[in-house]
Formats: C-alpha cells, structure tokens, sequence
C-alpha cells in the first residue's frame, strides 16, 4: 500500500500550497500590470522611477518570457500542491529555472544597476520559487503527490 493511502496528508503540505499559490499570485499581479503599462501601479505600488520603468519596458521579449515562465509556472506550482499533483514539482521546477535565469540577465548581464534597489527581492523570489520545488519534490517522493 503506497504510503499516501496510509498517512493524512501532513498540515504543511497545505500551509506551503497556500503561501506558493498566494505568492505567486502577487508576482502574477505584478506582471499583469507591468505588462499592461500601468503607470500609477509602477511609481506607487511597485515603487519604481521612471528610468526602472523603461528599462524593464524596453527587455528583449525573451526574457519577458523567462519572466512569464516563473510566474505562471509558480502559480500552476502552488494550484497543483494544493491539488495534491506531482505535476507541481515540474511546474516549481519550471518556475525556479526560469526566474533564476530572468534574474540573472537582469543584474548580472544587462544593465543590472538600474534595478539594484530590487535586488534584495529578486534573490528572495528565487530562492522561494527553489524551495517550493524542492518541497514539492520530497512531497512527491513521500508519496503525497499523485
């Protein structure tokens, strides 16, 4: 019998679900109206000058899409962990990879210093985005994921 038809499904698989999903609900905010070029949004909210606003307005597309990847790869993450779907470790994982990279191009190949007041939350995206794959994962080889 696989050990998920023996145990409960533990209380922090459904903690971690609720903070991936609600997480990644605030990056998918936040790409939403990026995208959308909502200007009271970006100065007020996101709290961006001008010249971090035509930065990221003027990114090559494919790193937009890098962009896309990590936050709608991390939304579907949270959905299926909640949904109890080892598909969720491949979303997470998606999500992780593609952040890291759109990260990466951002401070380290482009001209990263524009940004360098949002560093800090570049790396908490990151290493967040990491920990959800990898706890979905142990999740997954627990036998809590079907």
């Amino acid at each position: 019998m696989a050990e998920s038809e023996t145990n409960a499904t533990p209380w922090h698989l459904w903690l971690v679900g609720v903070i991936a999903t609600l997480f990644n609900i605030l990056g998918a905010y936040d790409y939403l109206k990026t995208k959308a070029g909502d200007e009271q949004y970006l100065k007020e909210v996101a709290e961006l000058t001008q010249e971090q606003i035509d930065f990221v307005a003027n990114l090559p597309v494919w790193t937009t899409s890098l962009w896309a990847v990590g936050v709608w790869g991390g939304l579907l993450g949270g959905f299926f962990l909640l949904l109890k779907k080892s598909i969720s470790v491949q979303a997470f994982l998606a999500s992780f990879i593609a952040s890291a990279a759109y990260m990466s191009y951002l401070y380290i190949f482009a001209d990263g210093a524009v940004l360098a007041d949002q560093a800090v939350l570049a790396v908490i995206i990151v290493v967040l985005e990491y920990a959800f794959f990898r706890y979905a994962r142990v999740m997954k080889q627990k036998g809590f994921l079907g």
